[in-house]
C-alpha cells in the first residue's frame, strides 16, 4: 500500500494489523497526515479482522457494529474539526493540546502555566469562540518555544523582559508581542484570582511601579482620501465577484465602519424601518449594558442590500448570503476569514487599476469612515480620535447619545461621495 502524504493536515482511521492484542483483536488508530509526516494515536477501539471488514460493508446490519462505526466516525470528525480549527497554525503538538489535553486537564499541575493555557483554550472552544482560541494557541506555541516548561512563580518581570527581547531579536512585531502577552496576562489573572499566586508575585503593571508593562505598537492608522473613496464608488467592476467585493467594502464604509463578521451576521430582523440595529460581536461578551448600534439606511446602503441581499426577506434570513444558520461556529469562522481575504484581494486589484497606492483592506474601510467624518467637521463626541480596537467601547457609548435625525445627517455626508 502506498504512503499518503498531504500538505494540508488530514485525519483518518487505521486498522493496525501489525499489533495483535491478547484477545486476538487489532487496535484502531487515529492517523494525522501533514507535510510528508504522519503520527498515529491510540484510540479506545479494537476489532477482529472479520469485524473490520464487516464494518466497512455497505450492507452492515449488526447493531453493535453500527454503534461502533458511529462512535469511530465521531472521533474522526472531532479530529478533522480540530485540524480545521488550527488552520495555518497546525502542528502535531498543538493538535495534541486541543484534541487530548482537555481530557486530562483534571490532572494538570496547578503551578503549570501551559496546563492552564490548555484548559482555557478548551473553555474558549466550548464557548465557540474560535478566533480567540486560535489566538491563545499562537501565544502558547510562542511561549513554549521560548521556555519549554513554565510555572507561575517563574513568570517574573525579568522573564517577561527576556521574552520580549527574544521576540524582537527574532523579528516579531510589537503588536504580536502585545497580543501574546495579553493572553498570558489573562491566564495569570485567573491564577491570581484562584490564589495560585499572590498580589506581590503578580508581574504586570506600570514600569514606574517596577512591574512589566506590555508594549503597545504606535500604529499610524491610514485612511483613504475622499477622492480615492469617490473613485471606488464610481468604479465599474469587471466581474460580478469584483462588484460584490467592492459593494461589501462600501457597505462597511457607509455603516459606521462595521466589520465584516458583523456584516455577514446581519439578518433582516436587524432592520427596523430605516435603521439597522445590531450588537458588535467583538464587544458583546465584555459589556454588561448591551445597547445596539443604530445605523441609518442611506440610499447607497439600501442599493447594496437590494443588489446583493437575500431575495427572501424573512426575519431569520441573513441579509448577505455568506454564512447561514446551518453552519457550525468553525464553519462560520473559516468562511468569514476566507471571504475577507477574497474581498481584500479584489480591492487590491481595484486600487491598482484606479491608481490608489494606499492599502484598501476591509480594516481601511472602517478607519476611513471615522476619518471622513472628522474631516467633515463631525464632533469627536460622535467618533473619537482614538477610533480603533482599544477605544470601541467609548465610541459606542458616545453613539448612543445622538438622535435619529443627527444620524441621518451623518449618513448624508457619506452619501455625497457617491455623487462626487
Amino acid at each position: 500500500m502506498s504512503t499518503f502524504y498531504s500538505k494540508q493536515p488530514t485525519a483518518t482511521l487505521f486498522f493496525d494489523t501489525r499489533r495483535i492484542l491478547k484477545d486476538g483483536r487489532c487496535p484502531v488508530k487515529l492517523v494525522i497526515y501533514y507535510n510528508k509526516q504522519k503520527k498515529r494515536y491510540n484510540t479506545d477501539f479494537s476489532l477482529s479482522s472479520e469485524d473490520w471488514d464487516r464494518l466497512n460493508s455497505v450492507q452492515l446490519k449488526d447493531k453493535v457494529l453500527k454503534k461502533l462505526k458511529t462512535d469511530m466516525e465521531a472521533l474522526r470528525v472531532k479530529a478533522t474539526k480540530t485540524v480545521e480549527l488550527l488552520g495555518d497554525t497546525f502542528s502535531f503538538e498543538t493538535f495534541e493540546i486541543l484534541f487530548y489535553d482537555k481530557q486530562i486537564k483534571q490532572r494538570a499541575d496547578k503551578q503549570d502555566v501551559y496546563s492552564s493555557f490548555e484548559v482555557y483554550i478548551g473553555k474558549l472552544e466550548d464557548e465557540k469562540r474560535i478566533g480567540t482560541a486560535r489566538s491563545y494557541i499562537d501565544a502558547l506555541k510562542s511561549l513554549r518555544s521560548f521556555s519549554p516548561k513554565l510555572e507561575f512563580n517563574n513568570v517574573t518581570v525579568d522573564f517577561l523582559n527576556s521574552y520580549e527581547r527574544h521576540m524582537l531579536e527574532n523579528g516579531r512585531s510589537v503588536t504580536t508581542i502585545g497580543i501574546y502577552l495579553r493572553s498570558l496576562r489573562a491566564i495569570i489573572n485567573i491564577a491570581k484570582a484562584d490564589k495560585i499566586i499572590s498580589e506581590d508575585q503578580y508581574p504586570f503593571g506600570m514600569k514606574s511601579h517596577r512591574k512589566y508593562e506590555i508594549p503597545k505598537a504606535n500604529n499610524i492608522k491610514k485612511a483613504l482620501e475622499e477622492s480615492a473613496i469617490t473613485k471606488i464608488v464610481k468604479y465599474e467592476p469587471l466581474t460580478e465577484e469584483e462588484a460584490k467585493a467592492r459593494d461589501l467594502w462600501l457597505f462597511s464604509f457607509y455603516c459606521n465602519g462595521m466589520n465584516m463578521a458583523d456584516i455577514f451576521a446581519l439578518k433582516y430582523e436587524n432592520i427596523d424601518g430605516n435603521f439597522i440595529y445590531f450588537h458588535r460581536k467583538k464587544t458583546i461578551r465584555t459589556r454588561k449594558i448591551q445597547e445596539p448600534l443604530e445605523i441609518f439606511i442611506s440610499e447607497p446602503v439600501a442599493a447594496i442590500i437590494k443588489r446583493w441581499g437575500n431575495k427572501e426577506r424573512l426575519n431569520k434570513n441573513h441579509i448577505f448570503d455568506v454564512i447561514n444558520s446551518t453552519m457550525t461556529p468553525d464553519d462560520i469562522y473559516h468562511t468569514t476569514h476566507i471571504t475577507i481575504r477574497s474581498i481584500n484581494a479584489y480591492m487590491k486589484r481595484i486600487a491598482k487599476r484606479l491608481g490608489i497606492e494606499a492599502k484598501v483592506t476591509t480594516y481601511v474601510a472602517r478607519h476611513s469612515w471615522a476619518t471622513t467624518l472628522l474631516r467633515n467637521g463631525v464632533s469627536t463626541a460622535y467618533i473619537s480620535k482614538g477610533f480603533g480596537h482599544a477605544s470601541f467601547a467609548t465610541t459606542e457609548q458616545y453613539l448612543g447619545g445622538f438622535t435619529q435625525d443627527q444620524k441621518k445627517d451623518v449618513a448624508e455626508i457619506l452619501t455625497k461621495l457617491a455623487n462626487g
